[in-house]
């Protein structure tokens, strides 16, 4: 991997890592040579690899990420890692002789000839906007801003949040809506370019169009004076503090605010995918929450559990990871207890997924969230599951993975079979794919045999095996970024949350929910206003010029703003 990433003319390599390459020899034998490496050697080839590549996730240094991790977590980091299984995922003898622990009965090896979803006659159905809050006809012709201010919770804002902070200032100093909005355009307008100080944009003399200085300035639009002052006068609760700590409190309300405009505009389609947002955050004193996860781009800060609709990328709703920081003498989330058993991964999956029960919508299930009982739980309340199925130092709980794979030995590349069981008199099915090295394996409680997507494999000895996905498997690699379509279209190719620099958390929550807000707008844009793709960037600059110039600007402001 670093002979492939030193090959790209990114950027020039350090004189430690054209040593390193030096010292590989002619021989090729790359692992032999890193396995000579001292740990000092390794440790600063990892420093100088990220200096160079400051983009490749960190993922692509597998060897040196379980020495970084570990390092981690002596320095009281938490660490949220592919590697490590649910908690509901360990098995272990105490747990088997647990009369209380439920039991899975697997029939033989055979599809049950029953998809249980329709068995139901559910239907596949395209997402919706509520036409309450935005006609058809309406949703055809909206502007950026608009799409934007829909996807937010701007009724609390104007209703809660500005009436409690207007509370506590002098009647002249007062933030209108109109100003808000207008603050929140500025930012996005300065988050499509990168490489100025903030004062540049207020100085007039500092513009230059060719060779140096800023790309625009915002004195015509609003003082720097008043700017400031919106950033510091901004907070995002009235709920008075509980009487323990809880580091969370300050964000909640935002989070469920912002989870209930969501729940109220937006429809998803039948098909929608649960995964991973990472908000980025670079220090732990100062950040509940704070975590190192490996396998995304950002890797530090907060992780955000979030649920997409598969056809159009749209998140529909968030949840922050609390972690080791959440206070004990939170009151239980809702979910977090099944059947007497502390569950929190499953409970998770059932917060997520609760404005969806009773749909017979499908849901596609990151594999560091692969648990049988979950998706036993969400069929129980109307909501079929399906999750890859992958080692996280122990494979997930009531899957006997050895036996599946003596089953499929011998068997031709894209062989497909099925193993039908049930958990709490709940059916489901183990569907299963022969592939060259291993076996593709699913659980999943809907699905049937029928060939649906052409797929290939090329063998090592240049074979060419063309066979099809089933059901299951068809929609799980279909769909299954539309979490991460998201993120990229929030974090690339400049992120509202790196343009911001502050040393507030509850603004750097606020920066995420409001970029997500901005993906959202633009995925809607495109999809139901019927909007050729076009950049993140150009999306979000004429954006933000809709929110400077908003609907709430009287006329006095917009008269002055019309004669500049």
């Amino acid at each position: 991997k670093c002979c492939v990433l030193l090959l790209s003319p990114m950027s020039p390599p350090s004189p430690i890592i054209r040593q390193f390459v030096s010292n590989l020899g002619s021989d090729n034998d790359n692992k032999e040579c890193c396995t000579e490496l001292s740990k000092e050697s390794q440790k600063n080839l990892s420093r100088e690899l990220r200096k160079d590549f400051p983009s490749v996730p960190i993922r692509a240094f597998d060897g040196f990420l379980k020495q970084e991790i570990e390092s981690m977590r002596a320095a009281g980091i938490h660490i949220s890692d592919d590697n490590e299984p649910s908690p509901e995922n360990i098995y272990n003898d105490k747990i088997k002789a647990d009369e209380k622990e439920p039991k899975v009965a697997y029939r033989e090896w055979g599809f049950s000839g029953l998809c249980y979803r329709q068995q139901k006659a559910a239907s596949n159905f395209d997402p919706k906007i509520n036409i309450k809050l935005a006609s058809r006809e309406q949703q055809i012709h909206m502007d950026r801003g608009t799409w934007f201010l829909l996807m937010t919770p701007i009724g609390w804002l104007q209703e809660t949040i500005l009436v409690a902070i207007n509370a506590k200032l002098p009647e002249s100093l007062q933030i209108s809506l109109w100003e808000l909005v207008r603050w929140m355009g500025i930012w996005f307008l300065l988050a499509t370019t990168s490489g100025h100080n903030i004062d540049a944009f207020w100085d007039d003399n500092t513009m230059d169009y060719c060779f140096s200085g800023v790309p625009f300035t915002l004195s015509s639009v609003m003082t720097k004076d008043r700017f400031e002052f919106i950033n510091k006068k901004l907070f995002f609760t009235v709920i008075p503090k509980p009487n323990y700590d809880d580091k969370f409190h300050p964000i909640l309300e935002l989070q469920n605010a912002w989870n209930e405009n969501m729940k109220k505009l937006f429809i998803p389609s039948w098909l929608v995918c649960i995964g991973i947002s990472m908000s980025k955050w670079n220090s732990k004193s100062s950040c509940p929450g704070f975590l190192f996860c490996p396998q995304h781009s950002w890797s530090f800060g907060n992780k955000w559990h979030s649920i997409a609709c598969v056809l159009c990328s749209i998140i529909f709703f968030v949840e922050i990871a609390e972690g080791k920081d959440r206070s004990p003498q939170a009151s239980e989330k809702m979910f977090d207890t099944i059947n007497g058993k502390e569950q929190k991964t499953i409970g998770m999956l059932l917060r997520m997924t609760q404005s969806i029960f009773n749909s017979f919508r499908i849901v596609l299930i990151e594999n560091s969230f692969c648990v049988l009982q979950g998706i036993i739980e969400l069929a129980k309340r109307g909501v079929y599951g399906t999750a890859i199925i992958k080692q996280q130092y122990y494979w997930p709980k009531y899957v006997n993975v050895d036996d599946i794979k003596d089953h499929f030995n011998n068997k031709d590349i894209g062989y497909v079979d099925a193993l039908p069981g049930t958990l709490d008199n709940i059916p489901f099915h183990i569907f299963c794919s022969k592939e060259e090295k291993d076996v593709t394996m699913f659980m999943s409680s809907y699905g049937n045999m029928e060939g649906k997507a052409e797929t290939r494999r090329v063998l090592k000895n240049g074979e060419i095996v063309n066979f099809k996905y089933i059901e299951v498997m068809d929609n799980y690699f279909t769909g299954r970024c539309a979490v991460d379509n998201n993120n990229i279209q929030r974090m690339q190719p400049i992120s509202l949350e790196e343009t911001r620099d502050t040393d507030c958390w509850e603004d750097h929550v606020f920066c995420f929910l409001m970029g997500v807000s901005a993906s959202n707008a633009q995925f809607a844009y495109q999809y139901f206003g019927g909007k050729q793709k076009e950049s993140a960037l150009k999306f979000r600059r004429i954006m933000a010029t809709d929110l400077i110039y908003n609907k709430w600007i009287p006329d006095s402001v917009r008269e002055v703003d019309e004669s500049r």
